[in-house]
Formats: C-alpha cells, sequence, structure tokens
C-alpha cells in the first residue's frame, strides 16, 4: 500500500502493478501472481503546510496551487454576477477561508473554501502609477514632450 495525504481515511485512488508510478488502466492483463500496490488516502495528513494566498487567482490557478500543496478544493462560492461558464471562467478568487498568511497553517489534505467573483465586482481597476519620473505615468519629466 502507498499512502498519499487525502481527505478520507482510506479512499482507494488507484491501483498500480507493483514498483510502477503508473495507474493500471480498466481491463488491463496481469500475468498471473502479479503484484499490486494500492495507492490509499491516510486521512488528514501529519504534515502541516502553509495557506497559499488563492486571492487574485483565477479558479484553475487556485485549483492548480491546492493541488500543488496537498490541499482540497472545499466549498466553492460563486458572485451572484456569475451567470455562464465563460463568466465562470474570468471569475477571480476574491475570498478565501482559512485566509492566506505567516502564520496559517493547515493539515495537508485540508479543505480551502474559494469565493469568485467577476473583476468588475469584487477588484478594483488598477490606478495608473502617477510617479513623478515614471514614464508611463504622464506627467514625469521624462513623460514630457
Amino acid at each position: 500500500m502507498i499512502y498519499k495525504p487525502g481527505l478520507y481515511d482510506n479512499q482507494v485512488l488507484e491501483l498500480r502493478e507493483a514498483g510502477s508510478d503508473q495507474a493500471l488502466e480498466a481491463g488491463a492483463r496481469l500475468p498471473k501472481g502479479a503484484t499490486l500496490d494500492l495507492l490509499v488516502t491516510d486521512g488528514y495528513g501529519n504534515t502541516r503546510v502553509a495557506v497559499p494566498q488563492l486571492e487574485g487567482m483565477r479558479w484553475s490557478e487556485a485549483e492548480f496551487v491546492l493541488r500543488a500543496n496537498n490541499l482540497v478544493e472545499g466549498r466553492t462560492v460563486y458572485g451572484s454576477e456569475i451567470l455562464t461558464a465563460a463568466d465562470s471562467s474570468r471569475a477571480r478568487v476574491y475570498r478565501q477561508q482559512p485566509p492566506a498568511g505567516d502564520a496559517a497553517y493547515v493539515k495537508e489534505g485540508s479543505m480551502i473554501n474559494l469565493w469568485l467573483g467577476s473583476d468588475s465586482l469584487h477588484f478594483p481597476p488598477e490606478q495608473p502609477d502617477t510617479t513623478p519620473g515614471n514614464p508611463d505615468a504622464g506627467g514625469g519629466a521624462e513623460g514630457t514632450r
């Protein structure tokens, strides 16, 4: 048996031929007496990981970061402005529970709840940099003609 951190205790994730890192496909034929490994979850892991900062990320990016940190997406709440699949693909995380922080740690396999919304409703538009001397500001010495 191979154990992997996960939300549930003893949930079978896949079946492998011993020594292989590839899951067996349904209907695969094996020689008589072949040794197999089960990849199962061990419930909440004993290892603690930092809660990643997901706010501002699109859902696909947040999902990637969660998986990379052996965390699980919990409840996902979409803002009322998210009406179509296209809306949800553009939505970004505007809140997460538990929140990220310097002292925010959870056990591997823990769930992180996400709130997703549109750029215009939950995220203020970026303000231009008006620092004097910034060529993109339009008001600095370098930006005048």
